[in-house]
């Protein structure tokens, strides 16, 4: 008798990881994303970005209108951290925000990006995760 217990108990923990390896795996979805730019790296201009629960976001980043010279980023600086999530830079113009696991509601994050043709600036990013 013990030993079905035990065989249905590895069962359930066997699916459990297999469960969350491949929610670690999900490829992250673009981020909803609203943010100036301005050339102050003193006052961070201001910029939202929204995603859904426990639902990575990657935030690619070329600024310009169509048929001007576009600002393609060229590096980011985290000067500060979200409480709820993480952040990872990917390459030179693009990161990754990962809200902590459970976590719905609003988060703080600043980045410093580097421009390849101006000095650079900083971007107050409001955290929206939504359920």
């Amino acid at each position: 008798m013990k030993t079905g217990v035990i065989a249905l108990s590895f069962f359930a923990l066997a699916s459990f990881t297999h469960f969350t390896n491949q929610a670690a795996a999900a490829e992250p979805i673009q981020c909803v994303a609203n943010f100036q730019v301005r050339s102050s790296d003193t006052t961070p201009a201001p910029g939202s970005l929204a995603t859904r629960k426990d639902t990575p976001c990657r935030l690619s980043v070329e600024l310009g209108n169509k048929g001007k010279l576009a600002h393609q980023a060229n590096g980011f600086l985290v000067r500060e951290r979200p409480k709820n999530g993480t952040v990872k830079i990917e390459n030179a113009s693009s990161f990754i925000f990962t809200p902590r696991k459970g976590f719905v509601g609003e988060d703080l994050l600043v980045i410093r990006m580097k421009f390849t043709d101006r000095r650079g600036a900083a971007v107050r990013f409001a955290i929206r995760v939504d359920e």
